[in-house]
């Protein structure tokens, strides 16, 4: 949670509710939104913390 990775945490018994509400809010978004997201995440699993700090503000300041 510390890191900013963990925004919410929910009894065991409501995490596929909370996965399809959280799954359908993001569907909502503009794909062009979502693909620099996704690309985001897949560049920083891949490179240093600042490296994906970086590309990820590329990468948003883009879609504004």
């Amino acid at each position: 949670e510390r890191s900013g990775l963990v925004s919410q945490v929910v009894d065991d018994k409501e995490v596929l509710g909370e996965a399809l509400r959280i799954a359908g809010n993001i569907a909502k978004r503009s794909k062009p939104v979502i693909q620099a997201a996704r690309e985001a995440v897949n560049f920083a699993q891949q490179s240093a913390l600042s490296d994906g700090l970086d590309y990820e503000k590329q990468r948003f300041y883009g879609t504004c």
